[in-house]
């Protein structure tokens, strides 16, 4: 089982020795800071998460109902397996309408400051109509992704599940389309230039195709 590489590692706080031990140094001193001057003290952080849906096969379809029954999120620091936080939540929307880049909030939550490296999607209904009037049924492989990220003490984070259909004919056979959570990103629009630390996904290396949490190890 290959796992992440240890560059990404270094986005979720996994850096080198001599860095870690600078940061924490600087941590000590700002909780210091903090302290003294009674701020940070026990305030929540805002996390609001988003829902869009990516073009592919969608385009075969007139209408594709999903109905969203939580969000799920992995502390950081903790085995893939364990720790998964549950954000329940009810949406049903018409992924049909968020094809163009838009998305819709699926959730917003007041929550303690915490660092999170993985993000997940429970979805409780998935059908679909195709163009021709056909009902068609549409298998819900939607699983975790990694993306490390962190809701800090009043200060609001939006995160974007990107969702896709796609059409399997020539590989599975039945059903032919399958759901998937396609990647997670920061913000209303994920960020593509190389550089960009908020490209936090992880890249298999077909283009704009993200690792699954799945694949990750074990610590």
């Amino acid at each position: 089982m290959s796992g992440i590489p240890s560059s990404t590692f270094r986005r979720c706080g996994r850096g080198p020795l001599n860095l870690r031990v600078v940061f924490l140094a600087g941590l000590i001193s700002l909780g210091a800071f903090s302290v003294a001057h009674g701020e940070g003290d026990g305030l929540p952080g805002t996390l609001e998460v988003r829902l869009t849906d990516h073009r592919e096969a969608i385009e075969d379809f007139e209408k594709v109902v999903v109905r969203v029954e939580a969000v799920r999120l992995h502390p950081a620091g903790l085995p893939r397996r364990k720790g998964w936080i549950t954000l329940p939540t009810e949406l049903s929307t018409d992924l049909r309408r968020l094809t163009d880049g838009s998305s819709i909030p699926l959730l917003r939550r007041t929550m303690e400051p915490q660092e999170f490296d993985g993000v997940s999607i429970t979805i409780s209904a998935i059908w679909g109509i195709l163009e021709t009037g056909e009902e068609k049924e549409i298998r819900d492989l939607t699983s975790p992704t990694a993306l490390c990220f962190a809701v800090e003490a009043e200060k609001t984070v939006i995160l974007t599940l990107d969702l896709t259909v796609i059409d399997v004919r020539d590989h599975s056979g039945h059903p032919p389309y399958e759901l998937h959570l396609r990647e997670a990103f920061l913000g209303l629009h994920p960020k593509r230039s190389e550089g960009d630390q908020d490209v936090v996904s992880v890249r298999t290396g077909a283009p704009d195709r993200y690792r699954p949490f799945a694949s990750w190890r074990s610590t």
